[in-house]
């Protein structure tokens, strides 16, 4: 918060964004400063509760949960194009098209034992992405980390090996998106597609997939949600699954509205 207690620079973003986006800078780095207080009274443990068992029944090894983050591959288009994106995702209008897609697929999952090449590749480079299965969504990232059935010397909690594999499909396939969805932006980047890219500035294409992959596919780390996600309390009990919805509407009024 060092930042902000400089005069100069908040004088700065005042001018710039004003005193509301003041506010929601300070409440942003709070937030990030402690993602996940403890809850102060009875209500809020209840609640928080509820909410961790009811994303766990509605969104844990279900298939059809899991099916929709294909669909994730549309939003990223805007951002990274028509054919970049088809192409890293392996989807073409030849009549290879099925061969394509199953060597694709074969890329990504590859072999239980081993991390595919290109998914490596990116993991050295991007530390958001190597975490992005635990942080691809608001809720299910609190229901990951919250102890599942748990009451000291009454209930004993459920083994993390399991309660990690409530999503894991999800996550799983979330990846199959994202890591197109990475490389497409980043190859684009290094290849000086956008202005204010140097051509061959591999660490700033980095930065750029990684924000493509964050405001196209949504993600739950404290410091990627918007201020209505991050907002704690009994309001996350209204904004549940909200996620993919908060996403499309930030990246429709950033493409309606360039520089908001």
């Amino acid at each position: 918060n060092h930042l902000l207690a400089d005069e100069r620079v908040l004088g700065a973003i005042r001018a710039v964004m004003g005193k509301q986006g003041v506010d929601v800078m300070e409440r942003w780095i709070k937030t990030i400063a402690n993602p996940a207080p403890a809850p102060l009274s009875a209500w809020e443990r209840v609640f928080t509760r509820l909410r961790n068992n009811v994303t766990i029944v509605s969104m844990g090894f279900k298939i059809t949960t899991a099916a929709l983050q294909v669909l994730g591959s549309l939003q990223a288009i805007p951002r990274n194009g028509v054919i970049p994106q088809l192409r890293q995702t392996g989807i073409t209008i030849t009549r290879d098209f099925p061969a394509l897609l199953a060597i694709q697929v074969r890329r990504f999952f590859g072999s239980p034992n081993t991390i595919p090449a290109r998914v490596q590749f990116i993991f050295d480079r991007s530390d958001f992405m190597k975490n992005r299965m635990k942080n691809y969504d608001r809720d299910i990232k609190a229901a990951m980390e919250t102890t599942i059935g748990s009451k000291p010397g009454v209930v004993p909690s459920l083994p993390k090996d399991v309660t990690d594999t409530f999503f894991y499909l999800t996550g799983l396939i979330d990846m199959g998106v994202s890591v197109p969805t990475w490389l497409a932006a980043y190859e684009n980047a290094l290849s000086g597609k956008y202005p204010n890219i140097a051509q061959g500035d591999e660490k700033a294409a980095i930065e750029h997939a990684d924000g493509v992959v964050r405001t196209t596919q949504a993600a739950g780390a404290p410091k990627d949600l918007s201020a209505l996600m991050a907002d704690r309390g009994l309001i996350r009990i209204m904004t549940m699954f909200m996620s993919w919805a908060n996403t499309f509407y930030n990246q429709l009024a950033a493409e309606q509205l360039p520089g908001v």
